[in-house]
C-alpha cells in the first residue's frame, strides 16, 4: 500500500516517537493499494497502544479505486497516549503485501492529545496534497492563487505559513476557515504548516 494517512492529522509519521498529536475524536486510516492480478481483495489494518502486541487487524473489503479506511472511535482512544498503526494489501488468491509504511522496521504514529483542537484537515482543489510519485500538481501556474480550506473540530482559529516564514492567522467559524487566495512561494513542491487552536 501507499499514502498512508490519518484523518485529522495528515500522511504517515513512522516511529520512533510520538508521531502525529491529534485530539481525542474519531480517527479514519487510509490507504491506497493496487494488485498486478487485478484481484485485491481488501487492505488489513492495524492498530494497537505503543508497546503492546500489533493484533490481527481489520480487513477492510470495502474499497474504491484501490482506496480504503478504517474508523477509529474515539471510545477507543485514551488521552496522552501513543498509538502505532500499519496496513498490508491481501489478494483472493491469499497472498499479502509487506505492511505501509515501506523502507522502515516502524510503523505510523499518532499521539492522542484531548486538550487541544485535532491536527487540521487541509482541502484545496487547486493544490492538491503531494504524492510521492510526484504525479500531483496544481491546477495552476506558479504565480496563480486558489482557495485552500482548514478545518478542525472545536478550533476558533488557524495560523498557516509556507515553510514556517511569515506565519498568518485566520478566523474560524463552526471549525473551519477558507483562504480565498493563497499564493505559494515557489514552483514546485511547497511545504504549508498549518496549526489549529
Amino acid at each position: 500500500p501507499k499514502s498512508g494517512t490519518t484523518s485529522p492529522g495528515g500522511a504517515c509519521v513512522p516511529g520512533p516517537g510520538a508521531g502525529r498529536t491529534i485530539a481525542k475524536t474519531n480517527i479514519v486510516l487510509a490507504a491506497t493499494a493496487t494488485d498486478p492480478d487485478g484481484n485485491l481483495k481488501g487492505l488489513r489494518f492495524r492498530y494497537w497502544k505503543l508497546g503492546a502486541t500489533p493484533p490481527t487487524g481489520t480487513l477492510v473489503t470495502s474499497l474504491s479505486s484501490g482506496k480504503g479506511s478504517l474508523t477509529i472511535p474515539t471510545t477507543s482512544l485514551a488521552d496522552k497516549t501513543t498509538y502505532s498503526w500499519d496496513v498490508r494489501a491481501e489478494d483472493t488468491a491469499g497472498d499479502v503485501s509487506t505492511f505501509f509504511p515501506a523502507g522502515t522496521s516502524e510503523p505510523c504514529r499518532f499521539t492522542i492529545d484531548a486538550s487541544a483542537p485535532p491536527a487540521p484537515d487541509v482541502t484545496s482543489d487547486v493544490f492538491p496534497e503531494a504524492t510521492s510519485d510526484g504525479a500531483t500538481w496544481a491546477t495552476v501556474k506558479f504565480g496563480g492563487k486558489g482557495p485552500i480550506t482548514f478545518s478542525a473540530s472545536g478550533a476558533t482559529k488557524f495560523s498557516y505559513a509556507f515553510g514556517g516564514l511569515n506565519l498568518k492567522e485566520v478566523t474560524a467559524s463552526s471549525g473551519a476557515a477558507t483562504v480565498p487566495a493563497l499564493e505559494p512561494m515557489h514552483s514546485g513542491p511547497n511545504t504549508l504548516q498549518v496549526y489549529a487552536y
